[in-house]
């Protein structure tokens, strides 16, 4: 640690200029930052970075250590490892891709946006001395890259194959009652854990998980009423790490379910040392593969107990199963009819309703299970005398299969692109306070919307095809929000807008995308087949003026992970263009264009 005296003298050159100064062995940096609207002072030992073997020096801002964490500039340094970096100026943010991997962090915000899914960061991204600077852990992980630190020399190596990574930690399903189990949940068979305390006073568990990643919504839970007063979560290459902070010191006993999906932790009395026994009731700090784990389990009785373990929630004869996402109602003798089971799905507002026609209230009774895992926030089961009503309040969007045997209706929860071999989402430009474009009376909004609802109406009618918007209704999804629809449902994505200019006679139809590399799907379509599909058929219908395809760096087109495009229908600001617009019917066949690209495009290039 530097010397009092030392460090004012560090800080007083600091004040002129930028300093590099060797105290020992050891070099420190001073550096004045401004960020948050203030200059500030800082004085640390240096950081330093090589990126696949290259030393990253001369760089305009140098990585720093901002409360324990690395930040590096965003732009030079993942660009020098072949991601794609961009800036918006509009929502504050940086975007990083790499790959089929998507990270959107807005500065100042410690959520960032993987893939589409919210995610929790230590510290936010800050723009300091006018350069966007980047959380490099969190960031390099969550791209695919992989990050070694060396302490002896503090160089941070990035390199840019990844450890492979097999299964995704999604969640920890906390006790509900005075066992103490926890259970940590992943979206595939694991490969191995590792357990181990962390220092000699047994205070810090941890479960070492292989080739795993950290995908929780948060990575620190904080725990009540229990042995355990934090969770905290954290990735090293391809091992996921999940801490437990214990209150006291305590047995514990892990391993894999009969899945292997799950490390179920159970934490018990006082505190032994963890050896092997003759009852293996204390699992030791070896390694613990999907092979041995079998025999642990059936000797542990972990995983093997389904009743009152935390991935099950039930009321009376109504249970969900967490494991395999499915709603099990006991018939009792009851004739159900699940042909007739009506579906609503209203996955803008996270509600999907299934409905049974008929008198079921001698067989199954009302019942609200509060689920809160990664699927549900709730399941309410409501019997009238002549209906059976079931709502799924959902946290993403999911489809339903009803099925039945003997004993039990069957409501399994899937995700869409598991039931649906096609999927496109259509985004309504604009929206609730952001009205776009409007002249002569008539407001983009509105006649975005409407387009996009007939399209859905096309859609529905067809067998082959799921459509879902991003707007069905007059409200204002923020680009993310967007985007996050269809990169987690979507096999293609269309936003729809009208045009303006100031110029009256600008007219005509004109679409874009954004790859210029043309990356596609399995299937094969890209944004520019797309797109061109799109303006053909538009043209085609609307006898419109051929404003061709173009290429933009619009953030709903370079934010999409599925083929995308965005099309500009006319021009509002035209009159005659404006009141085609407006027109029912012109609109009609502005959605017929839309769905015919589609169906095309689907029919020319089948799911391999």
């Amino acid at each position: 640690m530097i010397h009092k005296k030392l460090l004012i003298v560090f800080m007083f050159i600091c004040l002129f200029a930028f300093s590099s100064i060797s105290y020992g062995a050891i070099q420190y940096i001073c550096l004045n930052l401004k960020y948050d609207g203030k200059n500030h002072q800082y004085v640390a030992q240096e950081v330093f970075l090589k990126v696949n073997g290259k030393e990253m020096n001369n760089l305009t801002m140098p990585p720093i250590i901002f409360n324990n964490y690395t930040l590096v500039p965003a732009r030079e340094v993942f660009e020098e490892v072949g991601a794609k970096v961009d800036w918006d100026p509009k929502a504050y943010s940086v975007t990083v891709k790499y790959g089929d991997k998507n990270v959107v962090i807005k500065i100042g915000d410690k959520n960032a946006v993987v893939n589409g899914v919210t995610t929790a960061m230590s510290i936010p991204a800050k723009i300091i001395n006018d350069k966007t600077m980047i959380p490099l852990r969190f960031v390099s992980t969550s791209v695919g890259l992989g990050v070694v630190w060396e302490s002896k020399s503090r160089t941070a190596l990035i390199t840019g194959n990844a450890p492979e990574i097999n299964a995704n930690i999604t969640s920890v399903t906390l006790p509900s009652s005075s066992n103490e189990k926890f259970i940590i949940n992943s979206d595939k068979v694991l490969s191995g854990i590792k357990p181990m305390f962390l220092n000699e006073g047994g205070k810090r568990f941890a479960i070492d998980i292989n080739n795993a990643q950290i995908k929780t919504v948060a990575d620190n839970i904080n725990v009540s009423e229990s042995v355990v007063s934090k969770i905290r979560m954290g990735q090293n290459g391809n091992v996921a790490r999940v801490v437990f902070d214990l209150k006291s010191d305590c047995e514990y006993a892990a391993g894999l379910s009969d899945d292997k999906k799950s490390v179920i932790v159970t934490f018990s009395g006082g505190f032994t040392n963890t050896t092997t026994t003759t009852d293996t009731t204390i699992v030791t700090t070896t390694e613990v593969t999907t092979e041995q784990t079998t025999e642990q389990n059936n000797t542990n009785n972990l995983g093997n107990n389904s009743q009152g373990s935390n991935n099950y929630y039930s009321s009376g004869d109504i249970k969900y199963d967490s494991y395999d996402t499915v709603l099990i109602i006991k018939k009792n003798g009851g004739k159900f009819n699940i042909n007739s089971a009506r579906h609503t799905d209203n996955y803008n507002n996270g509600i999907y309703e299934v409905v049974f026609d008929g008198d079921y209230r001698k067989f199954v009774k009302d019942a609200i299970l509060n689920i809160n895992d990664h699927n549900f926030e709730t399941i309410q089961v409501s019997v009238k005398e002549d209906s059976l009503t079931i709502i799924f309040r959902e946290k993403s969007i999911l489809s339903f299969n009803v099925d039945e045997d003997s004993e039990n209706i069957y409501i399994n929860a899937l995700k869409p692109k598991s039931k649906y071999k096609n999927i496109v989402v259509l985004d309504a430009g604009h929206g609730g306070h952001d009205s776009g474009a409007m002249s002569q009376g008539y407001i983009e909004k509105e006649i975005t919307l409407d387009i996009v609802n007939r399209v859905l109406e096309l859609l529905e009618r067809d067998d082959n095809i799921k459509g879902y918007g991003t707007r069905t209704t007059d409200v204002y999804p923020s680009f993310s929000e967007r985007n996050n629809m269809g990169n987690q449902v979507g096999d293609l994505f269309i936003s729809v807008h009208i045009n303006s200019a100031s110029n009256e006679k600008a007219h005509g139809t004109e679409v874009y995308y954004h790859d210029t590399t043309d990356v596609t799907l399995q299937r094969g379509i890209s944004s520019s087949i797309l797109a061109s599909t799109l303006h053909k058929n538009l043209l085609s219908k609307l006898e419109s003026f051929d404003r061709k395809v173009k290429r933009e760096n619009f953030i709903v087109l370079r934010q999409s992970d599925v083929p995308a495009s965005l099309c500009e229908i006319g021009f509002i600001t035209n009159k005659e263009e404006g009141a085609k617009l407006n027109s029912p019917e012109y609109r009609q066949l502005v959605a017929e264009a839309i769905y015919e690209s589609i169906k095309e495009l689907f029919e020319q290039y089948p799911e391999r």
